[in-house]
């Protein structure tokens, strides 16, 4: 009895496919083995104060809008300075999302905070206060650019969230001449006084 031809294509083909399986087992296994982010307890007085000020994001989550702020808004100066009021921005505008789309992008967030998934998305392992805006704008260039449907998705759910955030920021308004939505729109429109209830 012959044995089996492998050739080179056949092996790529099996490492690849060893390769893949092995990511998505340390994915599952990741995932069952995270500790829940809503679970989280403040480790002193000063976190649990910070963490209070926040109703939807974990410091994971809100490290990576940090670190996705200097991308989103690209060319604008001094955005530092408009941090935390960017991240609260994203913490209550999460707030007045639909229980699905928070779940959804909770989903997200999950994938982006843990590790091996990170890895896979973004192709750093490093965590998100690492990444160098350089960093940032790349991995957002490449979903955007990429042929996966899901990537697109995350890049637009991400910085169209992001840049609305930003941009409605008083001094942001205030550097581009941009005078927010009109106060009749605001009044008007349900999703800027309901916040999700479980």
């Amino acid at each position: 009895m012959s044995s089996p031809d492998f050739s080179p294509g056949r092996r790529a083909l099996l490492r690849a496919s060893i390769a893949s399986a092995s990511a998505g087992l340390a994915l599952g296994l990741g995932g069952c083995t995270a500790p829940s982010r809503r679970s989280e307890a403040p480790a002193d007085s000063a976190t649990a104060r910070n963490a209070a000020t926040y109703h939807t994001l974990d410091a994971d989550t809100r490290a990576l809008w940090r670190a996705l702020l200097p991308a989103i808004g690209r060319g604008q100066p001094e955005l530092t300075a408009q941090e935390a009021a960017f991240v609260q921005g994203i913490d209550g505008a999460l707030r007045r999302f639909s229980l699905h789309n928070q779940a959804q992008l909770n989903d997200l967030f999950g994938l982006l905070t843990l590790a091996p998934s990170r890895l896979l998305l973004t192709g750093h392992w490093k965590d998100w206060p690492s990444f160098s805006p350089d960093d940032t704008h790349g991995v957002l260039e490449r979903w955007r650019t990429s042929s996966l449907g899901l990537l697109n998705q995350a890049y637009a759910g991400l910085t169209r969230l992001g840049a609305a955030t930003l941009y409605s920021l008083p001094a942001l308004q205030a550097r581009t001449g941009y005078p927010g939505p009109p106060k009749r729109a605001l009044e008007s429109l349900p999703q800027f006084h309901r916040e999700a209830t479980a």
